[in-house]
């Protein structure tokens, strides 16, 4: 098959999705299956909303492709259904649909995504990609999908997150860590309030470092405060294995995530992780009952504090979070999303 995979994602800074564009579309080359890739960048993000649509639809015609995969949950308005070229067909990922389950958590105006262009990329796609049943269960309840449409396949963790023996340098103190664009649902005030409730014994030891470009919401006034909290702006993605590696505590409150990779990366440096209870579900596989990471209630400081005294008082336990950690992270690789990846391709055209 000749297969167009969307890579427009990639010319804004790397986050999220465009972390997830960038390593699934680099393990496509490595993985030799028997396809032809074609890698497009899309029209120039200068132009109208429109405009940049119908463009970037005539674009994918001009391929001659056997089947699009939409990366960042869309499918361009222009390439509809009834005028695609025969027999092409429609893939898209859908990495969370926070926006329909929280609305209050977002900016206003995203109504043209949110009312137009989702719905319809939703509808038109022949399989939807999602990396975790709950991001499956979300777009059953909202969108009524058929489970036959969908295929969860989770996002993988790059090697080079799994330490580095010849850069075991020490930060100037340790540091507590958040990795995450500020934003309502990551949480980002409750765990400023988390940290400032430890024991001063406990926080004149730890910094709070958190690390992240700046979204939008009341959380980004939360980072002026000072005493001990050191707000880092968008770090490139290359620095956040070394970031991970040298921090004593990994903290992940999120009330809400389609998967949650940056977990994965730091428990694959070895750092022991608190994660929130709303998204350990995303981590699932077969495993023994030791959990490789402490659990918390997103929405209660006390458990958020609670459980960080526990995890930096006690270096038996962090130790032996940071080698489970290490374990469960091996399993999630680029290559096997890359191969279900094709093999969720491939489903498409033996149903044909």
């Amino acid at each position: 098959m000749k297969i167009g995979i969307d890579l427009q994602v990639l010319s804004q800074q790397r986050t999220g999705i465009g972390n997830y564009a960038f390593n699934l579309s680099e393990a496509l080359k490595k993985l030799q299956a028997p396809h032809e890739f074609i890698f497009l960048d899309g029209p120039k993000s200068s132009l109208p909303f429109w405009s940049r649509h119908i463009s970037y639809a005539r674009e994918i015609k001009k391929a001659k492709l056997d089947l699009f995969h939409g990366l960042a949950n869309t499918i361009p308005l222009g390439l509809k259904r009834d005028n695609r070229e025969k027999g092409m067909k429609a893939v898209i990922t859908i990495h969370d649909l926070a926006i329909y389950k929280h609305p209050r958590w977002f900016p206003k105006g995203q109504w043209l995504s949110t009312k137009l262009v989702v719905p319809r990329s939703i509808k038109k796609a022949d399989k939807i990609i999602v990396p975790s049943e709950a991001t499956k269960a979300d777009l059953q309840e909202l969108f009524k999908v058929a489970d036959s449409k969908i295929a969860v396949i989770p996002h993988g963790v790059e090697e080079r997150f799994f330490g580095n023996p010849n850069d075991k340098a020490q930060m100037s103190k340790p540091y507590i860590l958040f990795v995450g664009t500020i934003e309502p649902r990551k949480n980002v005030q409750r765990l400023i309030e988390a940290y400032e409730g430890l024991p001063e014994s406990i926080r004149s030891d730890y910094e709070l470092k958190i690390v992240g470009g700046r979204g939008w919401g009341d959380e980004i006034k939360a980072l002026n405060g000072g005493n001990g909290v050191q707000w880092v702006d968008y770090v490139p993605y290359e620095e956040l294995p070394a970031l991970y590696e040298h921090a004593s505590l990994f903290v992940y409150p999120s009330l809400y995530e389609g998967f949650g990779l940056p977990v994965l990366e730091a428990m694959a440096a070895g750092t022991p992780a608190i994660v929130s209870t709303t998204i350990v579900g995303n981590f699932k596989i077969p495993m023994t009952n030791d959990q490789p990471f402490e659990t918390v209630d997103p929405y209660s400081v006390e458990a958020i504090t609670e459980a960080m005294a526990r995890v930096l008082t006690d270096e038996k336990l962090r130790g032996g979070m940071g080698e489970k950690g290490i374990t469960l992270a091996k399993h999630f690789t680029w290559g096997e999303t890359a191969r279900k990846t094709v093999a969720a391709y491939e489903s498409i055209r033996d149903e044909a």
